[in-house]
């Protein structure tokens, strides 16, 4: 297949972290929404300070057709409501912030799916 009808060759930057954490962290998010992910720069840190700082952030990548979907996520997360707590199905109170489950580490319902996360509680 030529190169530039490959879909993998046309990506997007979604999102830039603030570190190998954050980058990794946003990720495994996309990645267990269904979302591919490629993570560039992520060995970048050891050249702060030769580099602009920025720059040494890692990036996530997404084909065109997972753009949307992928900013919905990340923005879901940026946007964390604040107050009551949520009930997981276990029992267990969560404070608003969390994305899962701090006793059984089941996902926020309704957490990537397009859904707002304060109306999932």
């Amino acid at each position: 297949m030529p190169l530039d009808r490959d879909p993998w060759s046309r990506k997007i930057c979604v999102y830039r972290a603030h570190g190998p954490a954050d980058g990794h962290f946003m990720r495994d998010l996309l990645v267990s929404s269904g979302i591919p992910v490629e993570m560039r720069g992520e060995l970048l840190s050891s050249l702060q300070g030769a580099i602009p700082l920025a720059d040494s952030w890692p990036s996530l990548w997404v084909v065109p057709h997972n753009e949307a979907r992928a900013r919905s996520i990340i923005d879901s997360m940026d946007t964390a409501p604040s107050g009551a707590g949520w009930a997981c199905g276990c029992g267990e109170t969560n404070a608003s912030s969390f994305g899962s489950c701090w006793a059984c580490g089941r996902d926020r319902p309704g957490l990537g799916q397009g859904e707002d996360p304060a109306d999932a509680a």
